[in-house]
């Protein structure tokens, strides 16, 4: 998340009765409200407005980086790189949180059952997952090497490739704790969508680590 300095804002307790941009209904809205509860801020301590993201300046209108200068709203957490190019275009006036403790994104790879049991195109995924994991000694130790790769490929300027290169991990696995992650952020999404909550069982249905299990 990112804020401006400007609007009286140094640390998260600040941002109450503050204009916050992201986009309602998705993991970023969910992150907003995790980190703000983290400081006992609620949902209706302040206001939410939603925008749009920025993958390469110059950022249109409606869009949060273009938004947070035009005081449309006070700060705004929303996947990078729009986050890195809100604090560029703040520049000292930018006031950046973070905390990986209390929400992370987690990349994910799908599938479905009939593909996963049709054995030529198993064979198909299970080389696609090996060569993903073939490129993790680059993108951890070289990752240099790629950043004019990432960045034609998503329509990024390379710079911001690497400046927000340290905020990704590339792991290659299944996280440990993964299932009662998806819990948690359904739970939140549920009540944004006025639905019921997906079960712990069902959601666990779209877990599979077999593949991984044959590389």
């Amino acid at each position: 998340m990112v804020a401006n300095k400007a609007a009286g804002i140094s640390k998260l307790e600040d941002l109450k009765g503050k204009k916050i941009g992201t986009m309602p209904g998705t993991s970023a809205a969910y992150f907003v409200n995790k980190l703000l509860a983290s400081v006992g801020l609620g949902s209706s301590d302040y206001s939410v407005v939603s925008g749009s993201v920025c993958m390469k300046t110059p950022c249109g209108s409606g869009t949060l980086p273009q938004m947070i200068t035009g005081k449309q709203v006070d700060a705004f957490g929303i996947w990078e790189p729009a986050v890195e190019l809100g604090a560029k275009a703040l520049g000292s006036n930018a006031v950046v949180f973070q905390d990986f403790k209390i929400y992370r994104e987690v990349y994910s790879l799908y599938s479905t059952t009939e593909k996963l049991n049709d054995p030529k195109k198993r064979k198909d995924i299970v080389a696609f997952v090996r060569a993903l994991n073939q490129t993790l000694e680059v993108f951890t130790d070289t990752p240099s090497k790629v950043y004019s790769t990432v960045a034609s490929a998503v329509g990024m300027d390379a710079s911001v490739v690497e400046a927000v290169w340290p905020d990704h991990k590339w792991s290659g696995d299944l996280p440990a704790d993964l299932l009662d992650f998806l819990v948690e952020e359904d739970k939140y999404l549920a009540k944004a969508d006025n639905r019921a909550a997906v079960s712990k069982a069902d959601l666990a249905k779209f877990i599979d680590p077999s593949v991984l299990a044959e590389i």
